[in-house]
C-alpha cells in the first residue's frame, strides 16, 4: 500500500532443511542433511545454492564410513560432502505481438520452435535474447595417500546462448561457453533456424572441438505430423566408423 509507506522486496523464493530416519534399517539410519536456497534478484537473475553434509563419522585410517553418529564419535554435527552455486539471467525486450497473432496456430507453434541438440526454444516475437548461466560445484574427496579429505572442484564454468533476428523469418541461434577450471571454451553450436509458414527449416552445427556436428532437418511445425521431416546428420561418431 503507497499510503503505508511500506513495500515488500522478494529474499527468498526457497529455503529448505531436510534428512529423514529409516526406522528398519540395521544401520546409517539417517539421509544425509541438504540445504538448498533460490531466489531471484532484481527480477532479473535466478539464484540457487545447496549443500549436503553426512551425519555419520569417517575413520580416516582405514578410509571408512562408521556405523556412529559424527555426534557420537566426536562431538561434531556433520561432515561436509558438496555444494553447488547457480546464478543465471538474461536480457530481452519485449514480445512484438501483432494483431491476430495469438489466434494463428502456425504462429504460435512458431513461437515455441526447438532447435539443436539443446532442449531450447526460439521465438520469432522477441527481436533478440541474451542469457548465460554460471555453475560452481565443489565435492570433499578422500585421498588415500594423504589419508585426508580433499576439497575438489568439480565445475566451474560460464554457460552463453544467444538468439537475434536477422529478419522477420531468419535467426541466428548461438550457444557456447567457457571453462574456467581447465581456461578452455566448452561445445559451442551455432544454429540457423527458418520458418517457412507451416514448415521450419534448421541447421545446427558444432564447427570445432572433438564432437564436431550438424544437422540439416525440413519438417512440419504442426504436432500431430511431426514425423514428416526430412534429416541430413553428421557427427564425430560418423568418422570414427
Amino acid at each position: 500500500n503507497d499510503s503505508s509507506g511500506f513495500k515488500n522486496i522478494r529474499l527468498i523464493d526457497n529455503f529448505r532443511i531436510g534428512t529423514s530416519y529409516n526406522i528398519t534399517a540395521d544401520s546409517f539410519n539417517w539421509a544425509p542433511l541438504s540445504i538448498s536456497f533460490a531466489t531471484l534478484l532484481f527480477n532479473t537473475l535466478n539464484v540457487s545454492a545447496s549443500t549436503n553434509y553426512d551425519l555419520y563419522a569417517f575413520d580416516y585410517a582405514t578410509g571408512r564410513r562408521l556405523r556412529q553418529t559424527k555426534w557420537d564419535y566426536n562431538g561434531g554435527f556433520a561432515r561436509f560432502q558438496n555444494a553447488a552455486v547457480s546464478i543465471s539471467g538474461n536480457i530481452k525486450p519485449k514480445k512484438n505481438n501483432p494483431a491476430g497473432n495469438n489466434n494463428n496456430p502456425a504462429n504460435n507453434n512458431r513461437n515455441m520452435m526447438q532447435y539443436g541438440i539443446y532442449n531450447d526454444y526460439v521465438d520469432f516475437n522477441i527481436p533478440f535474447n541474451c542469457g548465460f548461466t554460471y555453475s560452481f560445484n565443489i565435492n570433499k574427496q578422500y585421498s588415500i595417500p594423504t589419508k585426508s579429505d580433499t576439497v575438489v572442484v568439480t565445475q566451474h564454468s560460464i554457460r552463453l546462448n544467444t538468439d537475434f533476428n536477422l529478419t522477420p523469418r531468419w535467426k541466428i541461434v548461438v550457444t557456447s561457453g567457457y571453462d574456467l577450471a581447465t581456461k578452455q571454451l566448452t561445445m559451442t553450436q551455432f544454429d540457423v533456424v527458418r520458418d517457412l509458414h507451416c514448415w521450419e527449416m534448421r541447421i545446427s552445427t558444432v564447427p570445432f572441438g572433438t564432437r564436431k556436428y550438424y544437422m540439416f532437418t525440413l519438417q512440419v511445425k504442426a504436432s500431430v505430423l511431426q514425423d514428416l521431416k526430412i534429416t541430413k546428420r553428421k557427427d564425430y561418431r560418423d568418422s570414427a566408423n
